[in-house]
């Protein structure tokens, strides 16, 4: 063949920065992932909301799920680390992953959105197409707001968590969540092994380890308010943020 079929996949363009998204970034995206179909939109916000892999979501199957708990169980061979791991929800990841569930019988929770292909997970190519969709709309915000604007990926969502989920303070400013458990929930290695805070699943809501926003879509808020807050804590807001 002259030319191979894979030169022709959209893949995720990859970053060289370690980029995150702000707070006001946040918001946008929790708008814009409203204009895009059901199953990008959940996807996208249960990578933002657990702090999880691009592929660890995307590959997502209903039997490493527990919506009782609720939480997913994934094994060695599906984490990078190569060790098991369980990463516990908050209410609105699990609102998010239990849409999905009811509205299709396929084995994959977020499945492709090509028609001919029923049991395949949610595609490279429409990840990479919503990815297109979600920074064109929200370079137009950061024109009309008049600041910088640099394209995110996916995993760039997991950088995001880790950054707001280590700025939830409490009133005394101090850290509501401990590096140790913010590392854990993302299945990082903590002293050299990897562990999970399942210890601390049913002792608080600030104990889990997975955002929620709180009870209100965090785009909602009001340019007073200077906190918003979450099912782990409170985000600090910048209070001349619209």
């Amino acid at each position: 063949m002259s030319d191979s079929p894979a030169r022709r996949l959209k893949t995720e363009k990859q970053n060289t920065h370690d980029r995150y998204l702000n707070e006001v970034e946040v918001r946008w995206l929790w708008d814009m992932v409203g204009e895009l179909d059901a199953t990008s939109r959940a996807y996208f916000l249960v990578l933002l909301l657990t702090g999880q892999r691009r592929d660890e979501v995307r590959e997502l199957v209903r039997g490493e799920l527990d919506m009782s708990r609720p939480w997913m169980d994934l094994s060695e061979a599906r984490m990078k680390s190569g060790y098991p791991h369980i990463t516990p929800f908050a209410d609105k990841a699990r609102d998010l992953i239990a849409g999905p569930l009811a509205a299709h019988n396929y084995r994959y929770v977020f499945p492709s959105l090509r028609a001919y292909v029923d049991e395949a997970a949610y595609t490279i190519y429409d990840l990479g197409n919503a990815l297109d969709f979600l920074n064109a709309a929200m370079e137009r915000k950061a024109k009309a707001a008049r600041s910088a604007y640099e394209r995110w990926t996916a995993h760039d969502l997991r950088r995001t968590f880790s950054t707001l989920a280590n700025g939830i303070l409490d009133d005394e400013e101090n850290a509501v969540l401990g590096e140790n458990h913010i590392e854990g929930v993302m299945g990082h290695k903590v002293g050299g092994r990897c562990q999970t805070p399942i210890t601390n699943i049913n002792m608080s809501r600030r104990s889990e380890g997975s955002f929620g926003y709180g009870r209100t879509r965090f785009a909602g808020l009001s340019a007073t308010r200077r906190s918003v807050a979450t099912d782990v804590g409170e985000v600090r807001l910048d209070p001349n943020t619209s």
